[in-house]
């Protein structure tokens, strides 16, 4: 399934104390796509990276429904850019941690977890 939207400033969050990502709006949810953290490929700026994904409440952090992205090797600024984010395989549902601690061992985790799904993909 691929997904598209416009790439939007976030909070700042996962830059400061997980993972950078870039936030979209999109254009359209699918309506079979379900919140959880996905490995996925996506297209900027007519170049491929890959990646893991979350849609949903953030639920650990403040409880905001987002479509975020953390491409992996990717450090560009490209806040209005149209991304396409082609999701390929759910890695988990969403959970709520109890300490911000806890989130960032479970991302790192996601993040491995993508790169094994990505590698044979």
């Amino acid at each position: 399934m691929i997904v598209s939207g416009i790439v939007e400033k976030g909070a700042g969050i996962g830059k400061s104390e997980f993972v950078p990502t870039i936030n979209l709006m999109l254009d359209e949810v699918p309506s079979n796509l379900a919140f959880g953290v996905y490995a996925c490929r996506a297209t900027v700026v007519s170049e491929k990276y890959d990646g893991v994904m979350h849609f949903g409440a953030r639920t650990s952090v403040d409880n905001l429904i987002t479509f975020e992205v953390n491409l992996f090797d990717f450090e560009k600024t490209v806040y209005g850019e149209k991304v396409e984010v082609e999701v390929l395989e759910k890695i988990r549902e969403i959970v709520k941690f109890e300490t911000h601690s806890d989130l960032k061992v479970q991302i790192e985790s996601d993040i491995e977890s993508a790169k094994k799904i990505l590698a044979v993909k």
